[in-house]
């Protein structure tokens, strides 16, 4: 597996993703929404996990939710607000 890490260069994301021939695990570092529509529709990602702005223990935690390291690990699909699809929608 591949990660991508995304920060605020989404066309970087879709550079590196035509690179790439294995299953890719996308982490996006940001404060809100950003345009990952190329990355979203591409069948070679295989899970995109918002991760909002790292502090000191995200390496750590990142592996231990990737990997269910630990028993209390539990990835689930909860947002703080909405991702739309497009502008039109908002």
């Amino acid at each position: 597996m591949f990660m991508v890490l995304v920060r605020v260069l989404p066309h970087v994301c879709s550079f590196l993703l035509t690179d790439v021939d294995s299953p890719v695990l996308l982490l996006v570092f940001s404060a809100g929404p950003v345009n990952i529509t190329a990355a979203d529709i591409d069948p070679r990602v295989t899970a995109i996990m918002q991760c909002f702005f790292p502090a000191q223990a995200t390496g750590e935690a990142l592996f231990n939710i990737i990997t269910m390291a630990t028993p209390d690990a539990s990835p689930a699909g909860r947002l703080p607000y909405t991702w739309y699809k497009t502008a039109d929608q908002v």
